[in-house]
């Protein structure tokens, strides 16, 4: 079984193989065989990241690693209802069709995110009210407009269109965080 780069959960995998060059960072820090705990996921456009704990600091070609356990598939998510502000951003995101796609998972936040590569988003800044968050809140970076039925947290208008309505977002889940993209431009994780 291979590494399911969408699934968020704190797992555990094994080196099955190594391989390196410049988008395989770190593997000689790996032992094939070796079984390793994950503490956090980066997906980026070609690639996807995995921090393990027994190597902190460090990031990982998820090429390296298979499962350790059966994954499986999520079913579709369907319209959501409901009143709080997470419900209500993920509901305005399915009904314009926008896909949102997981990038980073860990019980702490990365220090910046990157949006649409022309704006750095400092995260510590806003440490007080992200560690305030409980399961149904949802802390959201974008400019105002489209009929965006919320309240920005980081409203972003200098940049016009380049940034999108929701360029990202984060939720809460137990003691993790989760940030997501729904954007048409993307956003970066920056270490």
């Amino acid at each position: 079984m291979n590494f399911n780069v969408s699934d968020s959960r704190q797992r555990q995998v094994k080196c099955t193989k190594k391989a390196f060059g410049a988008y395989f960072p770190n593997a000689e820090k790996l032992k094939i065989g070796q079984i390793y705990n994950v503490a956090a996921v980066l997906k980026e456009a070609w690639k996807t990241w995995i921090f393990l704990k027994e190597l902190p600091g460090l990031r990982f070609n998820s090429s390296h690693f298979e499962e350790m356990e059966d994954y499986k598939e999520a079913p579709k998510e369907a319209p959501i209802t409901g009143s709080s502000r997470k419900e209500i951003l993920q509901n305005f995101l399915f009904t314009k069709k926008y896909e949102s796609v997981m990038m980073y998972s860990a019980r702490i936040l990365p220090p910046k995110l990157v949006c649409a590569k022309v704006l750095v988003v400092n995260l510590p800044d806003y440490a007080e009210k992200l560690d305030a968050m409980r399961e149904e809140d949802v802390f959201i970076i974008g400019r105002s407009g489209r009929n965006l039925p919320l309240t920005l947290d980081v409203e972003i208008s200098e940049y016009g269109t380049i940034i999108s309505c929701v360029q990202a977002y984060i939720v809460k889940e137990g003691d993790m965080y989760k940030i997501f993209d729904p954007s048409l431009n993307g956003c970066e994780i920056e270490f």
